[in-house]
C-alpha cells in the first residue's frame, strides 16, 4: 500500500495482535458485523507471471477452486504475482488468494479515536465484543504493578487456562497468564515487562471465549 510517498509491503502472514479493541474505546461501544458478498468469493484466479524460460514474458496461471465452484458457480479475478518468475510461486499465490477469500467472509466495522492512528493495513487485532461473545471480557486499567492489574470492573471466570492481554505505555500488547483474580484484582502468574499505563486497554481470555 500507499504511504508517506513510498510503497509499503506488507506480508500476511501469522502474528500478535498489535492493538486491542473493546466497548470501552470504540465509538459507542458498537461493533457491526455482516458477511462479505458472495460476488467477492472469487472461485477462479487468473495469476499473471514473469517466465523467464520465454524472455520473462507474461504466461497466466490458472487457479480454481473446486469447492467454491460448486457453491458460487464460476467468479473469476485477475491478479499479477508482481516480481513472480516461478509457475509454482504464481499457484500459491491464486491459492492464497481463493482461500483468503473464501475463509475471511465476516467483515466488522466499528469507530474509534486516535489512538488507533498507527495501525496499518495488513495487521492483526484483537477484538472483544460482549454482544458478541456473551459477557463482558475487555476495558481499561485502573491501577497496575508488574505482577498485579487493576481493572475498571470484576470479572467471574471459572477453570484455568486464563490470560489477560495489555496494551503497555511502548504501544506493544502483551500476554500473560493469569494467576488469579478477586474482585477487579489479576494476579500474574509471570511479571510484565513494563507497567500498563492507567485507562490501558485489557482483554481477558479463556480456553472457551478468545478475542
Amino acid at each position: 500500500y500507499w504511504q508517506n510517498g513510498a510503497v509499503t509491503v506488507s506480508q500476511d502472514s501469522p502474528s500478535d495482535p498489535v492493538l486491542l479493541f473493546t466497548p470501552s474505546n470504540v465509538t459507542d461501544g458498537v461493533f457491526n458485523y455482516q458477511g462479505s458478498s458472495a460476488k467477492t468469493r472469487h472461485t477462479v484466479a487468473l495469476v499473471k507471471w514473469n517466465d523467464p524460460e520465454d524472455f520473462f514474458r507474461n504466461k497466466i496461471e490458472y487457479v480454481e477452486d473446486a469447492a467454491g465452484i460448486a457453491r458460487y458457480g464460476i467468479i473469476q479475478t485477475e491478479v499479477t504475482a508482481i516480481g513472480c518468475t516461478s509457475q509454482g510461486q504464481a499457484n500459491r499465490v491464486g491459492r492464497w488468494l481463493l482461500l483468503s477469500e473464501q475463509s475471511e467472509s465476516e467483515i466488522v466495522a466499528f469507530k474509534t479515536g486516535i489512538e488507533a492512528a498507527n495501525c496499518r493495513p495488513g495487521q492483526i487485532i484483537a477484538i472483544s465484543d460482549p454482544v458478541r461473545g456473551g459477557t463482558r471480557r475487555g476495558g481499561r486499567v485502573i491501577a497496575a504493578t508488574l505482577s498485579t492489574i487493576t481493572i475498571d470492573a470484576p470479572v467471574t471466570v471459572t477453570g484455568s487456562g486464563h490470560t489477560i492481554s495489555v496494551l503497555l505505555p511502548n504501544g506493544h500488547v502483551e500476554t500473560k497468564e493469569i494467576a488469579s483474580i478477586t474482585g477487579v484484582s489479576i494476579t500474574l502468574v509471570q511479571d510484565l515487562s513494563t507497567i500498563p499505563a492507567a485507562g490501558a486497554v485489557w482483554i481477558l481470555e479463556s480456553p472457551n471465549l478468545q478475542s
